[in-house]
């Protein structure tokens, strides 16, 4: 039976070590063996410790332009992190009296997803996570619209995402289509940051572009280019 469950569109309303052990147990689920990109992803927050995990996630909610998360009371999925475990002594107090109603027990969080984009013209949607446990309840569906629903608020038009080819006809089913320009979805490359010698050459040439160049990098990528 499907718990009840609570929307929110608000930042504030989500923990950043919530959404990281959503994130967690979402990937620890997912077969990840053929997709280098899982991979990464996986092995990223898996070796960041807690306070370079936190910064980053909170960077996320804090840059994203729209959010939505999806929330159940008690304790109705299964973690080995149990949040009563983080919870003060005041809140499990709180939760062991009223439990048994399912009434002031912690929030968890169950379902994720947000938007990159600028605010005026085009967004991408990213992220959508749900729990293991209530996958296949209408939540990723919920959640969608609503954070559609945030970003048409603010005039964007212009909405996508990369969808992944075993969940295509989910996004169709909630109303996206494949562009009709046929654009294709691409990613960079791990070695972006090191200049392929067909661009390396003419840039000794021209002192005054790899400069250029040069500024726009960051201190590690700066010294991979001025080692070459």
């Amino acid at each position: 039976t499907l718990p009840t469950v609570s929307y929110s569109n608000l930042r504030e309303d989500i923990k950043v070590n919530e959404l990281r052990r959503l994130y967690t147990r979402v990937l620890e689920t997912q077969d990840v063996a053929d997709s280098t990109t899982k991979q990464s992803f996986f092995q990223h927050w898996q070796v960041l410790s807690d306070e370079e995990a936190s910064h980053e996630l909170q960077l996320l909610l804090d840059n994203s332009v729209a959010v939505a998360a999806a929330f159940v009371r008690g304790s109705v999925v299964n973690d080995d992190d149990d949040t009563d475990a983080a919870a003060s002594s005041s809140e499990k107090a709180v939760s062991s009296a009223w439990g048994r109603w399912g009434w002031r027990q912690p929030k968890r969080l169950v379902g994720f997803v947000r938007a990159a984009g600028d605010t005026a013209l085009a967004a991408t949607i990213h992220d959508l996570v749900i729990h293991p446990d209530l996958q296949g309840y209408g939540l990723g569906a919920v959640l969608l619209t609503r954070v559609v629903n945030q970003i048409a608020g603010q005039g964007v038009f212009d909405v996508g995402l990369a969808a992944p080819s075993n969940l295509q006809s989910f996004f169709r089913s909630c109303s996206f289509e494949l562009d009709r320009e046929e654009s294709v979805p691409m990613a960079l490359q791990p070695g972006w940051n090191k200049l392929p010698e067909e661009i390396n050459a003419p840039l000794q040439q021209n002192p005054a572009l790899r400069k250029l160049l040069l500024t726009a990098m960051d201190d590690k990528q700066r010294q991979l280019s001025t080692a070459q």
